[in-house]
């Protein structure tokens, strides 16, 4: 059976030596965006639910039943980005949902919710780091549910709202919001409806990779300085420069990338750049250069013998 509610969905979401006395002339660095700036192909984050934030999921039935609410216990996500194409999709999307009682004392039994399977397809906004999808759910329910007109599965069409944010190179988070209505045959008696309004709050994380650190966390914050275009946009340069070394193994070149990018903020720090967010800009490229170093020392990819800034 499938059911069509209207959908409203909002989104919500959030080491390295330092160097000071950087000449000015690193403001040379910004100049030049060249076709070696192109994003790369897709980035997929893999997340899981959020052990220290809880997820539910939540019906209203209002005065035909008040409020049931169960507590997602497992959520297993593959979230596909595109930044070239500014496009995100979920690949996967995997929850187990605690029962929930429904009017008259019908129970769900344990709820599976799952992605259809090529239905999501969406937009992503690099400055922001919020993605909006549409994608078709699978809602699979133990209980028996027949005097609702339900069977498993239940077919929802979904909208989806989120952000990808990091709150260091060691943690990335998913989250979504999302809201909707529809309604159920009532057996009490037959022949009426149910409405209904629904909420689910889903926070995952997830452990960053040095590509989508680069794009997913580093770009966005440095969109959202509002500071010069100029700057914004050569700063942006050497994060998509050092991102396309990643994606050709050249990971030497990659961390002196980051390196220029850290000196350039350095040097802009509490100039066009207020000195609290160059501090976190400086921290999260330290993060990910970590991640990089920690990358080369368990694959062949070797920086032996490196001496970068700092080092």
């Amino acid at each position: 059976m499938r059911i069509e509610p209207s959908f409203r969905l909002q989104g919500c979401i959030q080491a390295h030596a330092r160097y000071r006395g950087f000449l000015a002339g690193a403001l040379g660095l910004f100049v030049g965006v060249g076709a070696s700036t192109a994003m790369a192909q897709e980035l997929t984050v893999r997340a899981s639910g959020d052990p220290f934030v809880a997820s539910f999921f939540t019906l209203d039935f209002g005065e035909l039943g008040g409020i049931a609410s169960g507590h997602i216990v497992l959520t297993d996500i593959e979230l596909e980005i595109n930044v070239t194409n500014a496009s995100a999709r979920f690949s996967r999307y995997y929850q187990e949902v605690e029962p929930l009682i429904l009017p008259g004392g019908f129970s769900t039994g344990d709820i599976v919710i799952e992605v259809l399977e090529g239905s999501s397809h969406g937009s992503y906004d690099q400055r922001t780091g919020r993605f909006d999808t549409q994608e078709e759910y699978l809602i699979h329910f133990a209980g028996d549910l027949s005097p609702f007109g339900l069977e498993s599965p239940v077919i929802l069409p979904s909208t989806s709202t989120g952000f990808v944010t990091f709150d260091s190179g060691a943690e990335g988070h998913v989250n979504l919001d999302w809201a909707g209505n529809g309604e159920l045959q009532n057996p009490f008696p037959p022949g009426g409806t149910i409405e209904f309004e629904y909420t689910c709050t889903v926070n995952t994380t997830f452990a960053p990779e040095p590509t989508n650190l680069l794009r997913l966390g580093l770009v966005p914050e440095v969109f959202n300085l509002g500071t010069n275009p100029g700057i914004e946009r050569g700063l942006v340069t050497r994060l998509i420069n050092s991102a396309a070394r990643l994606d050709a193994d050249q990971l030497r070149s990659a961390v002196r990338q980051l390196d220029a990018f850290i000196l350039t903020v350095d040097a802009l720090a509490g100039r066009r750049i207020d000195a609290a967010s160059a501090d976190s800009l400086i921290n999260l490229t330290d993060d990910a250069i970590a991640l990089i170093l920690d990358s080369a020392s368990t694959s062949k990819a070797s920086l032996h013998g490196w001496k970068g800034r700092g080092r």
